[in-house]
């Protein structure tokens, strides 16, 4: 089980969906104007694919800024161990751009630091994750590195699992063990690109 694991923020992974979303949306659209013609009601749709492209731009711009910043606290200081003590599943609202509601689940680790120096214990919530961590990692320790201002704090050095039969992580009262109904299945990810692949076919004519 290899993959690496980033934030939320660090994340490109719906980048692929906006984009063939938006190829999606002009083949259509260049067939229907190859059929009837131009017509300047065409233009607002047009314009409309566009901005599925620029969603993506922008997701681009802030996954390479914050990877930027792991980065760059990595380089310049050094790292004090971690112990992942609990990892929790919190809900937040997401809207598409007809305002419906989502409540998406993100994960964040609790991570005890120890200051090797005075021997003192600070406890610290990461950023958020969009995967359940608890179902990859092999170890309870990782590396955590601060930035120069001593504010924000990024997590890296995860050991994961070489397969999903290995034991998870112990956790302190988690609520990740919970049945969560609203998360999306990998057959409900698969069927939903099994679909879209078959409209562009239809599209081309090849079915």
């Amino acid at each position: 089980m290899r993959r690496k694991i980033r934030t939320v923020n660090e994340e490109m992974d719906s980048v692929l969906g906006l984009i063939l979303f938006a190829c999606v949306w002009y083949i259509i659209l260049i067939k229907n104007i190859l059929t009837v013609g131009f017509h300047a009601g065409f233009l607002i749709f047009l314009i409309g694919g566009i901005l599925p492209l620029a969603q993506a731009v922008r997701k681009v711009q802030k996954a390479l800024y914050y990877r930027k910043f792991h980065q760059q606290c990595m380089q310049e200081r050094s790292p004090s161990q971690g112990r992942i003590v609990n990892i929790v599943r919190e809900y937040y609202n997401e809207y598409d751009s007809r305002n419906r509601r989502r409540r998406i689940p993100y994960y964040f680790l609790i991570v005890e630091v120890t200051d090797f120096v005075t021997g003192s214990v600070q406890t610290i919530k990461s950023e958020p994750y969009r995967i359940p961590l608890y179902k990859y990692l092999a170890s309870p320790y990782v590396q955590v590195y601060t930035d120069q201002r001593g504010w924000k704090h990024v997590i890296d050095g995860f050991q994961l699992k070489h397969s999903r039969t290995e034991p998870d992580i112990p956790l302190e009262n988690s609520n990740v063990y919970l049945r969560d109904f609203q998360e999306h299945t990998v057959l409900f990810k698969a069927i939903y690109v099994i679909i879209l692949v078959l409209i562009v076919f239809q599209i081309l004519g090849i079915l």
